[in-house]
């Protein structure tokens, strides 16, 4: 069972994991210039293990709602949850201690709701992280996730 701040102890999600899809790893950001990528010591941020998933039969799923959220890019904007896509779960990689292992990451399909602006670019975006630095450009707001508690 899955629960977190959208998903109520009272109203929980059950998941089963389909398959692995993708590694979350720490990164820095700068919007002008390449930043130092993060050591293990600067961040309380683990790496995670994403997994597609599916509702397991016969229990409740998940019940789309709203959120309005902010960043460092946007003002406040709202946005349909609408199914669950990945469960992330803290992981250990090359010999590095997990810092949080009981928070998870629950990621949903997000759609921008009816009546808000579309995502604006932003162009050129330094990033670093352990596998080097990059120069990525934003493209679309279609994933929100949520920290969260898994129980059996």
């Amino acid at each position: 069972m899955v629960t977190n701040q959208l998903i109520t102890p009272s109203n929980p999600v059950t998941l089963n994991t389909v398959k692995p899809a993708m590694l979350l790893v720490p990164a820095a950001k700068n919007v002008s210039t390449d930043p130092p990528p993060p050591t293990f010591g600067s961040h309380e941020v683990d790496h995670y293990k994403c997994y597609e998933t599916k509702t397991t039969p016969g229990t409740a799923k998940f019940v789309s709602v709203q959120v309005s959220v902010s960043d460092q890019f946007t003002l406040a904007k709202t946005f349909d949850l609408k199914k669950i896509a990945f469960l992330c779960a803290p992981v250990d990689t090359n010999g590095s201690t997990i810092k949080h292992a009981n928070v998870y990451q629950l990621c949903y399909k997000a759609q921008i709701a009816t009546g808000q602006p579309k995502h604006t670019p932003v162009l050129g975006l330094h990033v670093a992280d352990e596998f080097g630095v990059e120069r990525l450009d934003t493209k679309t707001e279609d994933m929100f996730c949520v920290p969260s508690q898994v129980t059996q």
